[in-house]
């Protein structure tokens, strides 16, 4: 059985989630995180639903390790931080 999601757990930023899901109009993955002060925060990519779609997110949740969670998570983070002084 492939994996749906995978956990990251970084000394900087936390956990990270990451979940490869299907929504009503194709693919998702989805970044679950936890800015400091916050609760959990989620930002996401859509992959239309297609065969074509449903590859890419499958190769593009494969590819997915540990700095490219974090690299997907930073400007969101980034953004908190600004706009609230963190």
């Amino acid at each position: 059985m492939a994996d749906f999601a995978k956990l990251f757990n970084t000394e900087k930023h936390g956990q990270i989630l990451v979940m490869l899901n299907s929504v009503d109009n194709g693919a998702e993955v989805k970044f679950f995180f936890k800015p400091l002060g916050f609760g959990v925060c989620e930002i996401s990519n859509n992959f239309i639903d297609t065969d074509k779609g449903w590859d890419s997110a499958h190769q593009y949740f494969d590819s997915i390790d540990e700095a490219k969670a974090v690299d997907s998570v930073l400007p969101a983070l980034k953004n908190f931080s600004t706009a609230f002084g963190e």
